[in-house]
């Protein structure tokens, strides 16, 4: 998992992901709960995640609404060359 800040009160979470073996024993919480910590102790005040909105992600949904995430429907391009 990764997070950067971004105009210094603003976080973002990048590819949060758990080992299949490990799923569903709440590592992906305490990855998140830590850095979200971090981010604020930083000076953060606004935290983004973002992940698919296909059935495979909809774990990740539950947990990021558990977490206090509120999800926004965004656009997203793309273009072929």
């Amino acid at each position: 998992m990764g997070w950067n800040i971004t105009a210094q009160t603003s976080g973002r979470l990048e590819m949060v992901a758990v080992h299949p073996d490990a799923r569903r024993r709440g590592v992906a919480r305490a990855l998140c709960q830590s850095v979200i910590a971090r981010l604020k102790e930083r000076g953060v005040v606004v935290v983004h995640i973002g992940t698919g909105g296909d059935t495979f992600h909809a774990p990740a949904r539950v947990l990021y609404e558990s977490l206090g995430f509120i999800g926004h429907p965004t656009v997203d391009y793309a273009r072929a060359l």
